[in-house]
């Protein structure tokens, strides 16, 4: 058996009993709490060293401590170690240069002496040793060479009977001649707000030498960091160090510690604790660490790092607290140094910085050139070892991250890291929201900052302006000024209410402050030189007036006459922007075009070979069966994408498409391969030849196929296969009956061999409709195969709890395969009764769990149901709610899987045809307001776009809107009516659809060991600091993807986060913060009830409004749903 790694020697001789006294001798720590020990030289062995001292920490009493360490003394490679190890792996150093000779200790004292020792540069052979000798535990010389750069890992392994021991160790080999030392020189760390500094770079290799080089040199704000910090290591991933080979299998079972469940009891004490004791004495750091154990951070083991000598920290506490003054002292020191580069004035010997000093009455310049980045410069010539560049400092106070890297034309580099900050003894900050809105009541703060080492005492002023010219006044903005007195290195905060008349404007806020700094007699020394700061900011007004979609839809089959209504109460402030009545008559051509066009991949795998043929297959025979259509075909538009493009520029989008994800998408999702176009007949026909060919070659002897071209048979991918084919053969084509003989075959002696688990039912349900689906006249196998699909039928009725609705539309095919039609009516039955009908999306059920993937496509399902049902029941009239589910389904998505789509096609066709509606002419007479408008669609035209009717001139919209329409055609049509206004007034969410949004407002409050949630209305008040729960309720009658959410934000509110990127709660969604609201992006909403939430917090009081949540399709702008409006109040 394998011996699994072991840590070093301090681990396994812990228990060793000591020997005789070799040397000893007193120590005196330093002042740093360190001491080197000098060790005299030793035999061969393994030593024990042991420290006693007292510890004086301790305020009661003093306490003898004691801690030891055991170290391994090797002599020259000719004698061996006389140490009884399990195995150790321990390099003389851990470092070494190109040209040295690396010593390392290995073996293990239950061998011979014979090893295999693998040299590794990282995932790169180098060479094996073979060492046969007498000595168990010896040192081996390895010379060390330039293949070896960044360093090299040592591996061995010896065999005892059954036994296998082994080892490792990874030894450093830097880029020692490739780094490069680099530093600002010169550099000052403070900077004033638009400071000009010239600053310095010096560059030298590893001799000391100056270089020639090139620099890359930035600096920007470190609040940056809270969005994502550069983490790269720039040029040093040029050279980086080589770690462990892949790691090696020893054995085909490897109990690692790490992953046993035990979590107490004499095993758990067994395999931890006694790995790392508990350190027991308080005194002399335990130099038993995982480092010396050598246990890394992955949990693996390596071996000792033994060097010679240790360091004893000191627990001397005044050593200590020496250390520590001494730092601050330094640090006063250097920021006085500085200070006395500024303009200061000598007050009783203090130093008081005076930064553009001026005189009384006189405004200060304001701070107003803002940046996040200060400068970034990507080319600075390094000439003679220097070079030196300037920048203007931005304006805004903080602090500041400064990176350097440098690169030679020989691939030296070097880099750095340094900071500065922005500030003023006297400093003023304004505190906005990022907005605020028409009629909004709120706050603006201003933060006081005193960094000097005296009292200060002053005034505040604070004004608003608008082009130029104040208006306080007009916003209700009081008590311009205020006094405040300062204690040295504190703030103080002032506020100031507003209220916001009309108008989208941007306000510019100034505030600025003037102090004199020291008791009353240094104040009147200074009267005449003040300190002084100003800044100035932005403040953007937003429109209270918000912008809204309502719509109302109807399905329109056959000839009739339906009204499309949208209610809207009475709003004096409502501006129509549009309102347009959108019909999209669902003929023949529209349809087919919707089909996802192949991929032709160069090495497709099985599954993708199948999926391009059964689509080819199934388009030809459509083209087959319905020759009409083929004969109009042509009259679609060519294209060279998979799927058809959006439409642009559509006004109805309350978001540009340039602002979403799915720009890709959009396009119509364009590949890189070439696609196969299946509008086109010829096209098809050589396609599907050739790829029939190709998932021929695929099967294997066995009669199974794989899932990989040449790899091993797979029941499930049979099964698939086997699917595909009887769907060619389903809508007419012609398939070889010995390919089909043999798959079926090869599943039926698979699922033979083991009696089939509950957990399987899918799969025996999968299997027992597939080899069903075959006629039994024209294959023989699935005539021999009725027996065993009896059996399975017996097991999938006793596990019919466990199938899904498509799982149970197998079985009842099954029984209709096997001639028992009851039972199949009676089955088909209990699958549709569990379905939904809605008026508008058709007949439906729940969608299954992973209905999204390629296996369990809903589309797939429904048309399967389907066709079964106009199968068996040609007359049912849940079949035109079917149809319904199927077209709303196109209508709201964009179809991907050109198999499921080829058969909901070919459903729907079929479909069309039995009604007399696949090329019937439809005409439209439209009543708005009293006005008529005939439009006729032909039923062999390609419609590019709808018909679109816009609103009559004179039809009022200060109430609601409502359209009458009459259809003459047996074919079926969507209309909706959409309206875009705008309104002043908070909305009211809108009304039952094919999609609705709700919105609510929690406090989020501490209730014993747990929080629970309270919800306020409108009008409510909550207090600064409060963390707001925000739920989004979405509801949905059938499946859409692209869907975009908006959730405005109460001015002065901010979320908890800031960062955007993709969640799951409970479906998966891409989350955008932005200044004014958050942006949600659903690739797929599926039919159902989700609920999101996310949370802010209201940082000013004041009164605001947050303008209607909205939801809308990217894909079809028509579908569209709002929440209501909303006030909250916000208090201190």
């Amino acid at each position: 058996m394998t011996q699994p790694s072991l840590p070093g020697a301090d681990f396994q001789l812990r228990d060793a009993p000591n020997g005789e006294r070799v040397a000893n001798g007193k120590i005196t720590f330093d002042a740093s709490g360190k001491k080197d020990v000098v060790i005299p030289p030793l035999p061969a062995g393994a030593y024990r060293i042991v420290v006693t001292g007292i510890n004086t920490s301790n305020r009661t009493a003093a306490q003898e401590v004691k801690q030891e360490k055991i170290f391994l003394v090797a002599s020259s490679t000719s004698k061996n170690l006389p140490v009884n190890l399990t195995a150790i792996t321990t390099p003389q150093k851990n470092e070494y240069a190109v040209g040295e000779t690396a010593s390392v200790l290995l073996g293990s004292g239950f061998l011979r002496g014979a090893y295999v020792v693998e040299l590794w540069a990282g995932d790169y052979f180098i060479k094996n040793i073979f060492i046969d000798t007498d000595k168990p535990v010896q040192t081996i010389d390895i010379p060390v060479t330039a293949q070896m750069k960044g360093g090299f890992a040592v591996r061995w392994f010896g065999v005892k009977d059954i036994d296998i021991y082994h080892g490792e160790t990874l030894i450093s080999v830097p880029w020692s001649e490739k780094k490069l030392t680099i530093a600002l020189d010169p550099f000052s760390k403070d900077l004033a707000p638009g400071e000009k500094p010239s600053w310095g770079i010096q560059a030298k290799d590893p001799a000391g030498n100056a270089i020639n080089a090139e620099a890359l040199v930035f600096m920007y704000d470190r609040s940056l960091e809270y969005y994502g910090r550069q983490y790269g290591r720039g040029f040093d991933s040029l050279f980086t160090p080589r770690y462990f080979p892949a790691n090696a299998s020893h054995s085909d079972f490897i109990p690692w510690t790490s992953a046993n469940p035990l979590k107490a009891g004499p095993l758990y004490d067994r395999l931890y604790k006694n790995i790392m004791p508990q350190e027991k004495l308080p005194s002399v750091y335990a130099d038993r660490t995982w480092l010396r154990l050598g246990r890394y951070d992955d949990g693996y083991f390596a071996g000792d790092d033994e060097k010679g000598r240790t360091e004893l920290p000191s627990a001397a506490p005044a050593a200590t607290g020496m250390a520590l003054e001494d730092s601050v002292v330094s640090e006063n020191k250097e920021l006085a140094q500085s200070r006395d580069a500024s303009t200061t004035a000598n007050v009783r010997g203090t130093k008081i910085a005076y930064d553009g000093a001026s005189q009384t009455g006189q405004s200060p310049e304001a701070r107003k050139a803002f940046a996040d980045t200060a400068f970034f410069l990507p080319h600075i010539k390094i000439v003679n070892g220097k070079a030196s560049f300037s920048f203007t400092a931005p304006e805004q106070l903080t602090s500041w991250r400064i990176k350097a890297m440098v690169l030679t034309s020989t691939a030296q580099y070097g880099s750095l890291e340094a900071e500065a900050v922005t500030k003023k003894d006297l400093m003023v900050r304004l505190d906005l929201p990022r907005f605020f809105r028409e009629k909004d009541k709120g706050t603006v703060t201003v933060m006081v900052h005193n960094e000097s080492d005296k009292v200060m005492t002053g005034t505040l002023k604070i004004n608003v302006l608008e082009n130029g010219a104040s208006i306080a006044a007009a916003i209700k903005l009081n008590g311009l000024e205020k006094p405040f007195t300062l204690q040295p290195h504190s703030l103080a905060s002032f506020d100031w209410s507003v209220e916001i008349p009309g108008g989208v404007t941007t306000y510019t806020v100034r505030a600025e402050a003037t102090a004199t700094a020291g008791d009353t007699a240094q104040a009147a020394i200074l009267s005449s030189l003040r300190l002084t700061d100003a800044e100035e900011r932005s403040l953007p007004i937003l429109p209270s007036r918000e912008r809204l979609m309502e719509s109302a839809f109807a399905l329109m089959k056959g000839t009739g006459t339906y009204t499309i209504s949208i209610p809207a109460k009475a709003d004096p402030t409502r501006i129509t922007e549009s309102a347009v009545l959108k019909v999209d008559p669902q003929l023949a051509l529209s349809i087919l075009n919707s089909i996802p066009f192949l991929i032709d991949y160069p090495h497709p795998c099985v599954e993708q070979t199948l999926n391009r043929y059964v689509p080819l297959a199934i388009v030809s025979g459509l083209y087959a069966k319905f020759p009409e259509v083929k004969a109009v075909v042509d009259k679609l538009p060519r294209r060279d994408t998979v799927t058809p493009p959006w439409e642009k520029d559509n006004p109805e989008r309350m978001i540009q498409l340039q602002e979403t994800p799915w720009g890709w998408e959009s396009e119509g999702r364009p590949s890189i391969y070439p696609v196969i176009d299946l509008l086109d007949p010829a096209i098809v026909t050589a396609y599907k030849e050739t790829t029939f060919a190709k998932l021929v070659s695929f099967q294997k002897p066995s009669g199974g196929f794989p899932w990989m071209p040449g790899g091993q048979e797979d029941i499930y991918m049979t099964l698939y296969v086997l699917d595909g084919l009887s769907q060619v053969h389903r809508y007419g084509g012609e398939i070889p009956a010995d390919m089909v003989d043999r798959a079926i075959r090869y599943v039926t002696k698979e699922l033979s061999q083991n009696q089939p688990e509950p957990y399987r039912a899918a799969l025996v349900a999968y299997a027992a409709y597939v080899v069903t689906s075959f006629p039994k006249d024209k294959f023989s196998s699935a005539a021999d195969a009725q027996s065993q699909v009896k059996n399975w039928k017996v097991f999938l009725e006793e596990n019919i709890h466990a199938l899904t609705p498509l799982g149970k539309a197998y079985l009842a095919s099954i029984y209709f395969g096997l001639g028992e039609t009851k039972k199949g009516d009676e089955l088909l039955e209990t699958i549709m009764s569990n379905s939904q009908i809605d008026p508008v999306a058709g007949l439906y059920w729940t969608p299954e769990e992973y209905s999204w993937v390629w296996y369990s496509d809903s589309v797939e399902k429904h048309a399967f149901i389907m066709r079964l049902l106009m199968q068996q029941h040609p007359d049912d009239k849940r079949i035109d709610a079917m149809a319904q589910w199927l077209l709303w389904n196109r209508k709201g998505s964009v179809w991907k899987s050109t198999k499921a789509s080829a058969a909901a096609i070919y459903c729907l066709l079929d479909y069309m045809k039995k009604g007399g509606a696949l090329l019937s002419d439809e005409t439209f007479t439209i009543n708005w307001g009293g006005q008529k408008e005939i439009v006729r669609a032909a039923g062999d035209s390609w419609q590019k776009d709808p018909i679109l009717i816009d609103k009559p001139e004179g039809v009022k919209t200060d109430g609601p809107l409502s359209v009458f329409v009459e259809k003459q055609g047996k074919g079926t049509a969507f209309a909706s009516l959409s309206w875009t206004y705008t309104t002043d007034q908070l909305p009211e969410a809108s009304g039952p659809g094919l999609v609705t949004v709700g919105r609510a407002f929690y406090v989020r409050e501490k209730q014993g060991s747990g929080y629970t949630l309270r919800q306020f209305k409108s009008g409510d008040t909550v207090k600064v600091g409060d963390q707001i729960v925000v739920k989004l309720t979405i509801r949905t009658k059938s499946q859409f993807e692209y869907m975009h959410l908006r959730d405005p934000k109460a001015a002065g509110f901010e979320a908890e986060t800031l960062t955007s990127g993709w969640k799951y709660s409970p479906l998966w969604f891409y989350e955008e913060p932005r200044d004014s609201g958050t942006n949600f992006f659903f690739n797929w909403l599926p039919h159902g009830e989700y609920v999101l939430s996310y949370m802010l917090r209201p940082t000013k009081p004041g009164e605001y409004r947050i303008g209607a949540a909205t939801l809308q399709s990217m894909y079809a702008p028509e579908l569209t749903a709002h929440s209501d409006g909303f006030i909250v109040k916000v208090a201190k």
